[in-house]
C-alpha cells in the first residue's frame, strides 16, 4: 500500500520516526485550535473605569467582545456611573460588576445583551398576609415547541412584584403567598394567570398569540361584490373607515384625497374629483360614486356631487375603494371612464353584543395670514398720489375744469388735494386726514371686521349589535362649522344626519338588508369677499378705512368717485355710498337641503367559498 503525497511517494510501512512526527503535528494543531476556540468563547475583558457613564461601558464591552446592547435610551438617565477594574475577566463577571447597585437588569441572548428596568421587590410583608403561608417558587418557561423562553415576566397579581426568566427560561420568586395568582406574559405570546406551585419546580407553557389581522382575508369592494385581493385584476386603493377618520372634518371625500395617490380634489369647481388626471374636456369628468351598491349620479351636466359631500357623514363610512383603471369598465361600463369610488357604510354584525360608540371633536382654525401678501405701504401710496397730483394727473377731475362727464373712482388722498385746491377744506384739515391714512392699513380692518377664527364641531353616536338572525346599526350625527371654509364672518354650516341599517336572515343563506338615511343641512353665505378688499390693483388703496374709530361703517370709493356720490343728497334720492360693513347686515343667503336615501339588498349565497 502506498500513500500519495504532493510531489513524492512514501513507502509503506513508514519508519517509526515519521509516524511519531505526524502524531506530534496533529496534536499541536488540535491544541492550537482548541486554544483559539476557548479564547473566542471566554470573551475575556480588560477594563478600567472611574465614574464612567454606563453607556460608555457598553461601548467598550462591545468593542472587546462583539456583543450588542439593546436598550431604551431613557432608561440610562437613571443609571449610575461605573467604577471598576478588571483584567481578563469573563463577560458575565464584568456585567455583574457594572450592573451592581443599578436600577437596571440585563439578559443575554445569543450575541445580544438586553437591558431593562428592574422590577421592584417589596422587602416588607404586605398587610394582611400570613408569613407562615409564604413560600418560595421556582420553575422554567417553555414555548409551544419546547424551547426555553427568556425574558418572560412573572408577577404576583396582588403585589405587582415578580421576576424575569433568564438562563434558559428559569425564574425564582421568594415570599409568595399560598393564595397568590401569578400573571405570566411576554411579547408575542398569550398572557395567562396560574396558581403558584410549591415544593417542586413549576413548568409553564406559553402559547403564541394569534394575529387575527394576518389571518383575515383581505378583500375589496367593486360595488357588486367583495373580491379577494389575490383575485383582483386592476389598480385599486382601499381605505378603511379608521384611516379616513384619523383626520377631523365634515367632508369625507376631501379626507380621501389627502391619503389616496392619483386623486385630485377641487372643491370650488364643478368637476370636484379627478382620478389619474383629466380624461375629457366637455363631458362629465367626475368619477362614478357607488354607495352601498347604488350609483350616485350627481346633478347637472357635469354630475355635481356637492349633495353627496354633505349627505354622507364620514363617521358612518366603513371603507372606501378607489378603482383607477380600465378594469373597472368590465363592471360599470362606460360610466367607469373617469374611475369609480365605492363607498361602503357601516353595518351591524350577527351574534354581537350591543355596543355604543361615541365620538366628539372641536377644531379651531386660525384666520388666514394675509400679511404674506406683499403690497405697497400706505405711506408710499400717499407719496405716490401726491406726486401724481403735483404733475397734474388729476387736473381732469377738478371741478374748475367742467365739461367732462366722467367720474371714475379716485383715491381718497387725491380727493382731499382737489378739495383743498377748490377751497372746500383747509390745508390743515387735509393734512390731519392724510396723517391718519398714513398710520392705517386696510389689512387691519379686514382681520378685525371680516375674518374670524373658524370653530368646527363634530359629534356622532352609533348603536350596533345583533343575534343569530338579525343585525342592526343606527347612528345620529351633528356637525357645525362657524366660519365655514372661508374663515369669514357670516359663513356657517350645520348638519344633522340619521342612519339606520338592518339585516335579517330569515332562512339559511338568505340575507335581507334595508337602509334609511336622512340628512338635513343649512349653509349661510353672508360673508364679504375679503380678497376684494386687498390693494391689488383695484379701487382699494392700502389706507382704505372700512370703519371709523368707533366701529361705524365708512363709505369707500366704488364705481363712481366719492365727490359725485356726495352730490346725491337731494330729498327723494337713495344713498349712493357703498359701505361694505353696512351692506353685510342686509345679506340673507341661506340654503337648506334635505336628503333622504332608501336602499334594499337581497343576498342569497348558493355556494360558499
Amino acid at each position: 500500500m502506498k500513500i500519495f503525497g504532493k510531489g513524492h511517494v512514501l513507502p509503506w510501512p513508514a519508519s517509526h520516526q515519521t509516524i511519531l512526527a505526524m502524531k506530534l503535528t496533529v496534536f499541536l494543531l488540535t491544541a492550537a485550535l482548541l486554544s483559539a476556540h476557548a479564547g473566542a468563547r471566554s470573551q475575556n475583558i480588560t477594563l478600567n473605569c472611574d465614574h464612567t457613564p454606563l453607556k460608555k461601558v457598553f461601548s467598550e464591552i462591545r468593542k472587546q467582545t462583539g456583543y450588542s446592547f439593546f436598550y431604551n435610551y431613557d432608561l440610562l438617565k437613571n443609571a449610575h456611573d461605573v467604577t471598576l477594574s478588571v483584567k481578563d475577566a469573563p463577560l458575565n463577571e464584568v456585567l455583574k460588576l457594572a450592573f451592581a447597585d443599578q436600577p437596571l437588569g440585563y439578559l443575554i441572548q445569543n450575541k445580544t445583551v438586553f437591558v431593562a428596568e428592574k422590577i421592584a421587590i417589596r422587602m416588607t410583608t404586605p398587610v394582611g398576609v400570613d408569613t407562615a403561608k409564604l413560600g418560595n417558587i421556582t420553575g422554567q418557561v417553555f414555548g409551544e415547541r419546547g424551547e426555553p423562553l427568556d425574558g418572560v415576566t412573572i408577577l404576583i397579581k396582588t403585589e405587582r412584584r415578580g421576576a424575569y426568566t433568564m438562563n434558559g427560561g428559569v425564574f425564582t420568586i421568594r415570599d409568595v403567598p399560598s393564595n397568590a395568582v401569578l400573571q405570566v406574559s411576554s411579547v408575542g405570546y398569550e398572557s395567562q394567570e396560574i396558581k403558584p406551585g410549591f415544593g417542586k419546580p413549576m413548568t409553564i407553557w406559553m402559547k403564541i398569540k394569534v394575529n387575527q389581522i394576518q389571518n383575515a382575508e383581505v378583500t375589496y369592494s367593486t360595488g357588486y361584490q367583495n373580491v379577494p385581493k389575490e383575485r383582483s385584476t386592476g389598480s385599486f386603493v382601499q381605505i378603511s373607515g379608521e384611516e379616513l377618520n384619523r383626520q377631523v372634518g365634515q367632508d369625507g371625500l376631501k379626507k380621501l384625497f389627502t391619503i389616496t395617490s392619483g386623486m385630485l380634489y377641487s372643491p370650488n369647481t364643478a368637476s370636484k374629483i379627478q382620478i389619474r388626471g383629466l380624461s375629457t374636456i366637455n363631458a362629465v369628468t367626475n368619477p362614478l360614486i357607488v354607495v352601498d351598491g347604488f350609483p350616485y349620479e350627481g346633478q347637472g351636466q357635469q354630475g355635481d356631487i356637492s349633495g353627496l359631500l354633505t349627505e354622507l357623514n364620514p363617521n358612518d363610512i366603513a371603507s372606501v375603494t378607489v378603482l383607477k383603471d380600465a378594469a373597472a369598465a368590465s363592471i360599470w361600463g362606460i360610466r367607469a371612464a373617469n374611475g369609480v369610488i365605492v363607498i361602503t357604510t357601516k353595518k351591524g354584525s350577527f351574534n354581537k353584543k350591543p355596543s355604543i360608540s361615541l365620538s366628539s371633536s372641536v377644531t379651531i382654525g386660525a384666520k388666514p395670514n394675509i400679511d404674506y401678501i406683499k403690497t405697497i405701504s400706505s405711506a408710499d401710496e400717499i407719496a405716490f398720489e401726491e406726486s401724481q397730483f403735483n404733475k397734474g394727473v388729476y387736473n381732469s377731475y377738478d371741478d374748475s375744469y367742467p365739461g367732462i362727464n366722467y367720474y371714475p373712482v379716485l383715491p381718497n388722498v387725491a380727493e382731499l388735494l382737489l378739495a383743498v385746491r377748490a377751497h372746500k377744506i383747509t390745508q390743515a384739515q387735509a393734512d390731519a386726514q392724510i396723517s391718519a391714512y398714513e398710520q392705517h392699513s386696510v389689512r387691519d380692518d379686514i382681520k378685525k371686521y371680516i375674518l374670524r377664527n373658524s370653530v368646527a364641531q363634530q359629534h356622532h353616536v352609533s348603536f350596533s349589535g345583533g343575534n343569530a338572525g338579525y343585525s342592526y346599526y343606527a347612528s345620529v350625527g351633528y356637525d357645525q362649522n362657524n366660519g365655514g371654509t372661508t374663515n369669514a364672518k357670516g359663513d356657517a354650516f350645520s348638519r344633522y344626519t340619521l342612519n339606520f341599517n338592518n339585516t335579517y336572515r330569515p332562512v339559511q343563506n338568505l340575507e335581507l338588508t334595508g337602509t334609511i338615511s336622512y340628512t338635513q343641512d343649512k349653509a349661510y353665505g353672508n360673508s364679504l369677499p375679503w380678497g376684494s378688499f386687498l390693494p391689488l390693483g383695484n379701487y382699494i388703496t392700502p389706507y382704505t378705512m372700512l370703519a371709523d374709530a368707533h366701529g361705524n361703517p365708512l363709505a369707500i370709493p366704488y364705481i363712481n368717485r366719492l365727490a359725485l356720490q356726495d352730490t346725491a343728497r337731494t330729498p327723494g334720492l337713495l344713498d349712493w355710498h357703498y359701505r361694505p360693513l353696512a351692506e353685510q347686515k342686509y345679506y340673507d343667503k341661506v340654503s337648506n337641503e334635505y336628503h333622504v336615501r332608501f336602499g334594499g339588498i337581497a343576498k342569497y349565497t348558493i355556494i360558499r367559498g
